[in-house]
């Protein structure tokens, strides 16, 4: 959970801070910090040492005037509770994106940009929508394919960044948008550790980040399958036009090689029919075979008939004796 204070004194290690409900606490220097300053700090922060009766004096000197600044403060506090840091986000490269916080009313309340490209000023006080050109002509000048976003706006809240992503989408340059969700106490921590929170979420959900190169190969499923639950990736109109303009280029280079293997099997049978007409005229004119005499065939001889045997009729003999006449006289 974070908080916000007012720095009322510094020293060597720690600084002496009255928060809005009017409680000084100490909690750990940190660079640049001046006097008067309007800070942020987490629980970790806390400034935590055994001290002497005698450091306590200044200390407890702060306690008993708190009382008497409360009142003086309350105007101070309200205004700090009205620009308290409602959300976060930051956009470009993991290890140095340009960073934003958000008032509860959607005004831009910080603005860092690690490169210098664009000016503070352009941006205090702004909405998220008012600062859209601004940030597509950012995202364009980033030496990188694919454009992290993190944020800590929760999903019920997504509609506060659906249109820069759309945006983004549409009219940058970049091949997609790798988007991770956070929440207000990761920035926090990020911040006070001088790390950004795309690094930081980047780390401890151990996604492992696909290089330029690859970012053109892997398909928009692909990097999808690698985030899984730890982020989303959308594609932007820049890609889906690189990738029918690859698809259309692979396309001509196909139909370009079946043309040429068709022209060389075509030159191949005209080479070959060429080849053979050659031999037929280099090859000696046939000689004509010798005219065969017909032969003459004999009349086959037909086997003669065969002759029914003649039947003779039996001769009588006049002279013959008949003795069975005579017996049967």
């Amino acid at each position: 959970m974070h908080n916000e204070a007012i720095v009322l004194e510094l020293s060597e290690k720690y600084a002496i801070v009255l928060d809005e409900g009017g409680r000084v606490h100490r909690i750990k220097r940190k660079k640049d910090m001046k006097i008067g300053d309007r800070i942020y700090y987490v629980e970790e922060d806390r400034f935590q040492s055994s001290y002497s009766q005698k450091n306590t004096i200044p200390f407890m000197r702060y306690i008993a005037a708190a009382a008497v600044f409360v009142l003086l403060f309350t105007g101070v506090f309200a205004s700090m509770v009205r620009n308290q840091t409602y959300a976060a986000m930051a956009m470009g490269t993991a290890s140095h994106p340009l960073t934003m916080e958000f008032r509860k009313d959607g005004r831009i309340k910080y603005f860092h940009d690690p490169s210098g490209q664009i000016s503070e000023k352009d941006f205090i006080g702004k909405t998220l929508e008012e600062a859209v050109p601004l940030l597509i002509e950012y995202a364009d000048n980033l030496g990188i394919q694919d454009l992290i976003l993190s944020s800590t706006y929760s999903q019920e809240e997504f509609s506060k960044i659906q249109g820069l992503l759309a945006s983004l989408q549409n009219n940058s340059n970049k091949i997609g948008i790798l988007l991770m969700n956070g929440t207000l106490e990761d920035y926090e921590k990020s911040k006070s550790a001088g790390n950004s929170l795309s690094a930081d979420l980047i780390r401890e959900r151990e996604i492992p980040l696909w290089s330029d190169e690859d970012a053109l190969l892997f398909a928009p499923e692909r990097k999808n399958e690698i985030l899984g639950q730890r982020g989303q990736y959308y594609q932007t109109d820049t890609d889906v036009q690189r990738r029918e303009e690859i698809r259309r280029v692979e396309a001509e280079r196909r139909a370009e090689e079946e043309r040429r293997a068709q022209e060389e099997r075509e030159r191949a049978e005209r080479e070959e029919q060429r080849r053979q007409e050659e031999q037929r005229r280099a090859a000696p004119a046939p000689q004509p075979l010798p005219q065969r005499q017909p032969q003459r065939v004999q009349p086959r001889r037909q086997a003669p008939a065969q002759r029914a045997p003649v039947r003779r009729a039996p001769v009588y003999n006049d002279d013959y004796d008949d003795d069975d006449d005579d017996d049967d006289d």
